[in-house]
């Protein structure tokens, strides 16, 4: 009886051992995976190379930074003063998904970025060969601004920054092109 106890208490032990090795080996990563990494280029180019899934991959990163579940829209209610860094610095203000107002072109993601730091507009269209479509300077009661746009057969990303000086990247907006 005695040879018993001793095989069960190794036993025991084995799957103590072999339980906690797996449970310490399923919650760590040495890096993180391509959805939570997340920078200002991996928000525009995913889109812009990979169409829907692209915006959908995007969508479920923001969803993380923002620390709610997928699925759930991002608005000013989800993410009220809640500034988010991305990896590379880039600040984001604002997030918006699922933006289907009355008379609206629905937009699947807006995000508003904060002037510093500057994230030259002129870079962010360069890394999706977007072309330049209008500056408008400012004026004394408004302030100028300059716009690029993407469009393929699947997407859309406008892109609008502050005008004259350095150009700062200031609002991604990324629509989903209807397939008719």
């Amino acid at each position: 009886m005695e040879c018993s106890d001793r095989v069960s208490m190794r036993n025991r032990l084995f799957r103590i051992a072999m339980s906690t090795v797996f449970l310490v080996g399923c919650g760590t990563s040495p890096h993180k995976s391509a959805v939570e990494k997340l920078d200002a280029r991996i928000l525009i180019q995913s889109p812009a190379q990979l169409g829907g899934k692209g915006i959908d991959q995007v969508v479920g990163s923001l969803q993380a930074r923002y620390g709610v579940a997928l699925g759930t829209s991002l608005s000013p209610l989800v993410n009220a003063r809640q500034s988010i860094t991305l990896d590379d610095g880039t600040v984001i203000v604002q997030t918006l998904t699922d933006i289907n107002a009355v008379g609206d072109a629905a937009r699947d993601v807006r995000v508003d970025v904060a002037a510093q730091p500057c994230l030259p507009i002129a870079r962010a269209a360069a890394w999706i060969h977007a072309r330049r479509l209008s500056a408008t300077p400012g004026s004394e009661v408004i302030s100028g601004h300059v716009d690029y746009r993407f469009e393929d057969a699947q997407v859309r990303i406008d892109l609008t920054g502050e005008f004259g000086g350095k150009e700062c990247l200031r609002v991604i907006e990324i629509y989903r092109q209807s397939q008719t």
